[in-house]
Parts: C-alpha cells; sequence; structure tokens
C-alpha cells in the first residue's frame, strides 16, 4: 500500500521511499521527518484453544458475578464498564453468552431475506477455522451451494438460501471420530492449502530462480507454484503435497483441539443454544466485519441480466469468447437510434438554430446532404436555408459528392479535394491538409457520427470504392479505431468507431441494469392480474365458453376457494361469457370433478375445482374419519361407486332435513362430493349465503329451471342440493416427492412468481421447507431462478426465466406522479380477496390504513387499479375499507371513492350480486364522510343506513321505467 515520498520511521531514522521496483524497495534518509511505523500483520494464527477456554470461562464468570471485574486492578473504571455493558447487551440479546459451556447458533434475516447464521464460539481460529470448513461440506452436500463460512477466534458467520426452517444444532456437532476426516479430506480444496503450497515449494527448492542473486516477485512465485500444484494435485504421494497437508493440519489446525469438543458436544459438556434474531447481536456484529460471502449462480437467467453480464465484459474479452463481436441481441436497437440521433443532430435538442450553428454542424458532422439538412436544423432556419448558406459566404460551400449536392464547410474543402478529388467551388480559399492522409481523416471522422455501418454504405455516402473504403477500415481496425462485429440486423461485416460503441453500451448497460432492478409491489398485482386473465371493469375477458372455463380450473389447480365465489367472483371475471351451463357441461362430461375440502361450516363449503388428471395431486393425502352414527354409515353405504342419495337415504332411515344436513356435514369434512356443481349451486341458493349466480333473463332463468329439473333426481319431493350422483372422496396419490414437485408445478403455473408468503397461503403439506426443496432442485437443473424480483419480498422469489421478463413488461413507468405505470386513468378490477389473483394479503402486505380492517375472508371483495389496492369491501358489504394514505401522486380521495363505486357497480352487474348497503368506510359512518359525496355522484344511492350500490339497469329497463313517471 505504499507508494513513492511516503515516509517511515524504521528503528531511530525515518527514511523516504524514493524507487519501488517490481521486487524491490529503495529508500533514502529522511532526517528530521517524523514517518509512521511499518506493520506486518502476520499470518492470522489466532488464538490457541487453551486461550479461548479461558477467555470463555472467564465469560462466565463475569456475566454469573459482574462483581468479578473490579479484581481486574490493570483496567480503569471506563473499561470495566465497558466489559460488563458489553456482555449485559449480548446476554439480551441472545439470551445465553458464548462461553467454556456453550456455543451459540443465531440466525437473523440478513438484508436481501435470506439467512445469515453466526457461529459463537470462542475457542480460537485454528479450531473454528477447520470447524467451518466441516460444517461449509456439509452445507455443500445438503444444499448443493458454496456458504462460504468465514471464521474468526470468536466464531464463524456463514449465509443460506431462506427457508421455513433454517438449519439449528445438528448443523454443527460431528461424531469426533468423523470430524478430523471431514478437515482431512477437503483442506486441499481450500485458499490456505494453495499458499502454504507455494511456501512448501519454495523451501524444497522446486521454484529455482534463474538468477540467484535477485529475488522472485511473490506474484510470480504465486503463479509458477499454482501450475505445479496443478500438476501433481492427483498424485496423493508427493512430497510436497503430503508436507502442505500435514503443515496445514497439524500448524495451522488444532484438530485435537476440535475432536475435544465435538467430545465435549457429544457428552453435553457444552451445549448448543440456537436463537433467532431480528438483528445481528453485539458480539456478530463484530464478526460480520470480517465477512465477505457472496453466491454466484450460473444457470439460465432472464433477459436482462444476460444483457447486463455481457455488456459488463471489454469488448475484445467478448470477440475472444464469441469468436466474433455479436452484440445484435445484446444492444437495444431503440438505445443505437438514440445514440445516433445524437451523433447526427437529428434530435431536436440538438438541431442547428441559426448560421453559426449551421457552420458548427457541418464542421462537425462532415458534408451534409442538401435534402438532409432540414431535419437537423430548426423550423426557422430550414425555411431560410438558401439563405443562411449565402449569408455564411466562404465559410461553407455546396460541393457534389456521390452525385449528390451537399454542403461543406470552408476549411473541409482541401481535405475532400485531396480524399476525394472534389473539385474547389469557385471564389474559396484552400487551407493545406495536415496529419494523416486526407481519406482516412474523412472515414474516421464519418464513423464518429454514425452508427454501426457497412463498408458499403460508408463507400456510397462518400464516393468512394469499395475495395478502397474497405482497405482503410482494416487499417483502422488494427489501430483500434474502429471495431469490426454485428451489431443490429444483417449478416455482412458491420463496423463501429470505438467511441460510438463505447457510448451505445454504455447506454444499453445502463437500461439493462435498470431492467434488473426488483420490480415495485404494484408491478406485481398488475402482473397476477395480467397472469390469470382477469379483466377489469368494462374490458371483456379473452377467455370464452367452456373451454376457457376448463383453463381457467388447470389454471387454478388445487385452490380451496368458498364454493360461493367460484360462479360470482371468479370464473365470471376470466371467462367473457360464462354461465352455469357450461360448469356443469365439464362435470358431467367428467371433466372437472368437485373436492371439498375441510373446513369450519357447511353453509359454505371450501371447493377445490380440479381438472381429471391434476385429481391425484390436488386431493388431500389423508382423509378424517367420519363420526360414528349416521354419517360413517353412508360413508359405508355409498361404496366405490357413484350413487343416488335417495335410495340409500331411504335404507338408511334418512330423509328431509336430517339427511341435507348429514350430506353437507360430511361435504365440510372433505369426505363425500357431489358428480356436479348443480349440488352445491342449490345449496348456496337455499342457504344464508349472499351470493347468487348472475342475473340472467326470466327465459333463461326459466330454462335453467328446466335444466335443473331434469338433473335432478327423479324422486318426488327430492331436495335439488342433493340431487345427482355423489361419491367418496379419495386421497391423493403418489410419493411425498412426487407429490410435492406436481404441487410446486401447480403453484408455479397459478402464480408464475413463487414467494413464501405465497407458499404459506396455500398451507402446502410440510410448508416452505418441503417446497423450497423441489425449487432448488429445479433452480440446479435450469428450470427456474431465484433471484430479488420483486422489492420487498425477500429472496426466496422463485420463476422461470421467460416469467420474469414478462413480470419485467410490467415495471413502474417513466413518470414519478400518477398511477405507477405512468397512464393517465386505469380501469379498476374487482375480485374476491381470496382470489389467487389477488396478491395483497399473501405475497403484499394489505397498506396502512386507520380504521381499515381487511381480510381474505369469504364473500370479501377487493378493487385494484394499475396495481394499486384502492379498497375492501367486507363480506355483506356493509364495511369499505378506503386506502386513501398510499394513493398514487396527484390521485385524491374522492376521485378513488369515485373509482371504487363504479367499479363494484360494474361488478354487481357481472355477477349478477345483490344491491349491497355501505354503512361505514374505514370504521366511520358514511353518512358523516366528505367521501359519500363522490360515492353518490358515481351513482350510489342513499339510504337511512348507508350509502346503496346496485347494478345499473338495462337502458331498455330504464327508458321504460322514465315512460312509466
Amino acid at each position: 500500500e505504499s507508494r513513492v515520498g511516503d515516509v517511515f520511521t524504521l528503528g531511530a531514522s525515518s527514511w523516504r521511499i524514493a524507487e519501488i521496483t517490481r521486487d524491490q524497495v529503495r529508500v533514502t534518509p529522511a532526517p528530521g521527518h517524523t514517518g509512521r511505523l511499518p506493520f506486518w500483520h502476520g499470518e492470522g494464527e489466532g488464538r490457541p484453544a487453551e486461550l479461548g477456554r479461558a477467555i470463555g470461562a472467564f465469560t462466565r464468570a463475569v456475566h454469573e458475578d459482574p462483581d468479578r471485574v473490579a479484581e481486574m486492578g490493570y483496567l480503569d473504571e471506563r473499561a470495566r464498564s465497558n466489559i460488563v455493558a458489553l456482555l449485559d447487551a449480548q446476554a439480551e440479546a441472545t439470551g445465553v453468552l458464548p462461553d467454556d459451556r456453550h456455543i451459540v447458533l443465531e440466525r437473523f434475516h440478513d438484508e436481501l431475506g435470506d439467512w445469515r447464521l453466526v457461529v459463537h464460539s470462542p475457542w480460537g481460529q485454528p479450531v473454528n477455522a477447520a470447524w467451518a470448513l466441516a460444517i461449509g461440506q456439509r452445507l455443500t452436500e445438503r444444499l448443493g451451494v458454496d456458504t462460504q463460512p468465514v471464521a474468526g477466534d470468536d466464531g464463524m458467520v456463514l449465509r443460506l438460501p431462506d427457508t421455513d426452517s433454517p438449519p439449528g444444532a445438528e448443523l454443527v456437532v460431528f461424531e469426533p471420530e468423523e470430524i478430523a476426516d471431514i478437515v482431512t479430506a477437503h483442506i486441499g480444496d481450500t485458499a490456505l492449502f494453495a499458499g502454504r503450497f507455494r511456501e512448501c515449494a519454495s523451501r524444497a527448492l522446486l521454484l529455482p530462480r534463474h538468477d540467484p542473486g535477485r529475488r522472485a516477485p511473490l506474484w510470480q512465485q504465486r503463479l509458477r507454484a499454482g501450475q505445479l500444484l496443478e500438476a501433481v494435485r492427483d498424485q496423493s504421494d508427493f512430497p510436497i503435497v503430503v508436507e502442505t497437508a500435514r503443515e496445514c493440519l497439524a500448524d495451522v489446525y488444532d484438530l485435537a483441539a476440535l475432536k475435544a469438543l465435538m467430545t465435549d458436544l457429544s457428552a453435553h459438556r457444552v451445549q448448543v443454544a440456537e436463537v433467532t434474531t431480528s438483528a445481528p447481536s453485539p458480539l456478530a456484529s463484530s464478526l460480520l466485519f470480517n465477512y465477505t460471502g457472496a453466491f454466484m449462480y450460473s444457470d439460465d437467467t432472464p433477459l436482462a441480466e444476460r444483457r447486463a453480464a455481457a455488456l459488463s465484459l471489454d469488448p475484445s474479452l467478448l470477440a475472444q469468447l464469441m469468436g466474433t463481436l455479436d452484440l445484435r441481441d445484446l444492444l437495444d436497437p431503440e438505445v443505437i437510434e438514440e445514440v445516433v440521433a445524437e451523433l447526427q443532430h437529428t434530435r431536436p435538442d440538438r438541431r442547428a438554430r441559426d448560421d453559426e450553428g449551421l457552420v458548427d454542424l457541418v464542421a462537425r458532422l462532415g458534408p451534409v446532404p442538401m435534402a438532409d439538412l432540414a431535419e437537423r436544423c430548426s423550423a426557422d432556419l430550414s425555411a431560410d436555408l438558401p439563405g443562411a448558406v449565402e449569408r455564411l459566404g466562404e465559410r461553407v460551400a455546396v460541393v457534389r459528392i456521390a452525385g449528390r449536392p451537399q454542403l461543406a464547410s470552408g476549411q473541409d474543402l482541401g481535405l475532400l479535394r485531396d480524399g476525394l478529388g472534389i473539385p474547389v467551388p469557385a471564389g474559396h480559399p484552400v487551407t493545406g491538409v495536415t496529419g494523416r492522409d486526407p481519406l482516412t481523416q474523412l472515414i474516421s471522422r464519418w464513423a464518429r457520427c454514425h452508427g454501426p455501418f457497412t463498408v458499403d454504405r460508408l463507400a456510397g455516402c462518400l464516393g468512394v470504392g469499395a475495395a478502397t473504403a474497405e482497405g482503410v477500415v482494416d487499417r483502422l481496425v488494427g489501430q483500434g479505431e474502429l471495431v469490426r462485429g454485428r451489431f443490429v440486423a444483417g449478416d455482412r461485416a458491420q463496423y463501429c468507431h470505438s467511441r460510438v460503441l463505447s457510448r451505445i453500451r454504455g447506454r444499453a448497460l445502463a437500461r439493462a441494469r435498470q431492467e434488473i432492478e426488483p420490480v415495485s409491489a404494484s408491478a406485481l398485482a398488475r402482473f397476477t392480474l395480467d397472469w390469470h386473465g382477469v379483466a377489469p371493469i368494462g374490458a371483456r375477458p379473452s377467455l370464452r365458453g367452456a373451454d376457457g372455463v376448463l383453463e381457467v380450473i388447470e389454471t387454478m389447480a388445487g385452490v380451496a376457494l368458498p364454493a360461493s365465489a367460484w360462479e360470482s367472483a371468479v370464473l365470471p371475471v376470466r371467462v367473457a361469457d360464462y354461465s352455469p351451463a357450461m360448469l356443469d357441461e365439464l362435470t358431467s362430461a367428467g371433466d372437472v370433478l368437485v373436492v371439498p375440502t375441510p373446513t369450519a361450516g357447511a353453509a359454505d363449503p371450501l371447493i377445490r375445482l380440479v381438472a381429471v388428471a391434476d385429481l391425484g395431486l390436488c386431493s388431500p393425502q389423508s382423509l378424517p374419519e367420519a363420526d360414528a352414527g349416521a354419517g360413517r354409515e353412508l360413508i359405508e353405504a355409498i361404496g366405490e361407486g357413484s350413487v343416488m342419495l335417495a335410495p340409500l337415504a331411504a335404507d338408511l332411515g334418512l330423509a328431509g332435513a336430517r339427511l341435507q344436513e348429514q350430506v353437507w356435514r360430511l361435504v365440510s369434512q372433505g369426505l363425500i362430493a357431489p358428480d356436479g356443481f348443480g349440488p352445491v349451486r342449490a345449496h348456496l341458493a337455499g342457504g344464508s349465503v349472499a351470493h347468487r349466480p348472475r342475473r340472467t333473463s326470466t327465459r333463461s332463468r326459466a330454462r335453467m329451471a328446466r335444466y335443473s329439473l331434469r338433473s335432478a333426481s327423479s324422486v318426488p319431493g327430492q331436495a335439488a342440493d342433493l340431487a345427482g350422483r355423489w361419491h367418496r372422496c379419495r386421497p391423493g396419490t403418489g410419493t411425498p416427492a412426487q407429490r410435492a414437485t406436481g404441487q410446486v408445478e401447480l403453484m408455479l403455473e397459478r402464480y408464475g412468481i413463487l414467494v413464501r408468503t405465497a407458499v404459506a397461503d396455500e398451507g402446502v403439506e410440510g410448508g416452505f421447507a418441503a417446497v423450497y426443496q423441489v425449487l432448488r432442485s429445479a433452480e440446479e437443473a435450469g428450470k427456474v431462478i431465484r433471484g430479488y424480483l420483486v422489492d420487498g419480498l425477500g429472496g426466496a422469489q422463485f420463476a422461470a426465466p421467460p416469467v420474469v421478463d414478462r413480470l419485467r413488461q410490467f415495471a413502474d413507468g417513466p413518470d414519478t406522479a400518477g398511477w405507477p405505470s405512468g397512464i393517465a386513468e386505469p380501469s379498476a378490477a374487482v375480485l374476491a380477496a381470496v382470489d389467487p389473483a389477488n396478491p395483497y394479503g399473501a405475497a403484499l402486505e394489505w397498506p396502512d390504513q386507520e380504521g381499515a380492517s381487511p381480510s381474505r375472508a369469504a364473500g370479501a371483495l377487493v378493487v385494484i387499479a394499475d396495481g394499486v389496492l384502492l379498497a375492501h369491501l367486507s363480506r355483506g358489504g356493509r364495511r369499505l375499507s378506503l386506502f386513501t394514505d398510499g394513493l398514487p401522486e396527484g390521485v385524491d380521495a374522492g376521485r378513488a371513492a369515485t373509482m371504487v363505486t363504479s367499479a363494484l357497480r360494474g361488478w354487481l352487474g357481472i355477477s349478477g350480486g345483490r344491491p349491497v348497503t355501505v354503512e361505514k368506510v374505514n370504521g366511520q359512518p358514511v353518512h358523516g364522510l366528505e367521501l359519500a359525496g363522490a360515492m353518490r355522484a358515481a351513482g350510489a344511492g342513499v339510504t337511512p343506513r348507508g350509502l346503496r350500490l346496485e347494478a345499473e339497469p338495462p337502458t331498455g329497463r330504464r327508458d321504460a321505467t322514465a315512460r312509466r313517471a
């Protein structure tokens, strides 16, 4: 770290550095100067295990009796109080102090959401370093990633991917007999081994010097030692390899003390205390200063990361990697056009505005065709170009190049004459040409003012032969002024000036880096709605017919939703012409099955609509036992097939309300299910659930009634919610590993971006820990990537690379004011709060709003506009949570209330829901709020209880009402 001129103090004299060569530092006396004392860090051998045990015992004694510190007469009062305060703060943070009887395993999340593990061990670096090597190897075998542990005298630090259940004490405890074998087997892969090998080889005279009288530079010794090590690495009996291993294991590491520590851990004389903290403890903070771990992923990455990674390389290095410099897939054409517009002064703010600007323009660009001057000049100057040329006189001249009249600078006439053979116009003086040959100067300037070009284009613009131009271009390429490669679409060789290419690459790299930044929460919400095909109010979904319903069900496979939500809030917002007959068609054909899920009540049971191919994965792996009595008898009577309930009920003595109660209790327990959705629809219509199928005309209702009667049991008086055939539910199939893999594939298909909170909301068997193992294997296979994709959701985010590119299409727009995407007036979407397309309350947290009480409850609705959550309507519609605190800049509460009211009225028309009366907004009576005026202006009616929201009547009905009035 020293430089020439620095002054050092050695002994009693001061010395100034006079020269630094590759292997020597020459100094001269510097009397009268006070220099700094040079120092050597040493080899970092660390404290011995005996001292570590003594420090641990001292820590325990002081913590048990703080008065022991007062016995240290060699410390002043402030030092003693600092020791006590530090130990008290550590004990408060972790509960247990690391001492000679306790190893503390501290866990906390870092800034990216990954686990940071700190093992507090006072046993010194010789023990901790060997121990860290074994721990790192164990984690590599289990997780398949290099955790890069860093050890010191007071413990070690390592980093792990985010999991529900991070490793605990089992991570650090080894059998005493195996710990030495693990360290010995993997010592050869460490940097310590490589460094010690160089020293051993040098001592053994295996790194000879050409001149014994001169020192060999250290960096050259490293290179030669590395080559020697690679040559003999496979020869385990090579003497220097053996000596290096012995030196590392015996002189650097203290394996005997490590084995003794493992023996104490096995005998519980030393215990491991696990603690999870929200922030690093005081002792952990000191250890983190030496931690520099990093992860590197080499699997498939999205387009933005590939661009950023490649653009960060030097062009010459890229050429070596690719054989030729092919940047067609890396350089954004828009960036090239933007740079060319600046170079050619066609951008409005760079155009010439007056006569002087016109002179500067042709001096900088060279000759410009007269037909192209207008797009490089302001409107006023373009209208008077002939006059401007005449006024400038000898400073500019019109010459003919390649058969076209062009405006050139008067200073370039000699260059054009000598380089291109252009005659000088009469009356214009000619100056001599200096420097390089004229043609090279003209081509170099032309390249500096243009983007990527071909030789034919260059030759055509300057009016020279292609062979002549190619010879000059090749010479400039050899000099490094031009770069040969592929920069834009086309198969012919292209060239670009090195400065221009650097400018394009810099701007493309900045754009690529901006693309790989994590997107906002609103961007995730926009992506999720688009991923599920949820159309905003006023727009029609893209899916249609029974095929569209089947596609939705396949995407939603495995999702358990309240039965009332499927036909009121899920299918209508995804299928443009949805009608209940479409779902009945799929269930009657056997393409879709109704799978009930154990739930708290039978009034609105949780239902999964599952395609037949996904039944084994979406069914629970185990089913509860039926209650003794009529329920068990009914299940046994149903048997293995699909049966009508009426004959069985008669044999069992069940009828009427008792039969209905018993059947739907079994449905709520997930034990039996109807073959179609008709009984579920009838059960909801006859219960207390407020949701009903969408409105239909009188003729449609009559047709549906006939359809329901035909599909019902032929037994007179049979209840509609018991109609049709019924069957026993079967548990899911497949091994746990197969089920976990299949469920992860379904969730990736459903969400696109899979995060921890979304998995928790799914209630997957085994939790996120089971899912993470599958995701990690998929990541290693290159099927998904793990990255920081959405801001604020931690590091455990997984998606397929194409999905990441699609997510970034919904990133916030360039405008910082207004709606996040920059659009003027977005349309609002209304969907069920429990809908997987609603990320709020699952992947994203609910916005903070005083008086609001949102939840993902059955029957509740949310209103989302441009990814921003505007409102949450409770079941029944009495409480409206309006999120006015987090509105975009420029959007006031009144505007949000208007959008919410219009969206909810539109949704009631789509779903056929009954009108709702909003009594409270954010916990306050609605009649006392200023927002009530905006809601009334948007069509809300006034009642004594609150504001009534109902669907706007059809045009014909409204006209008839007006005529009657």
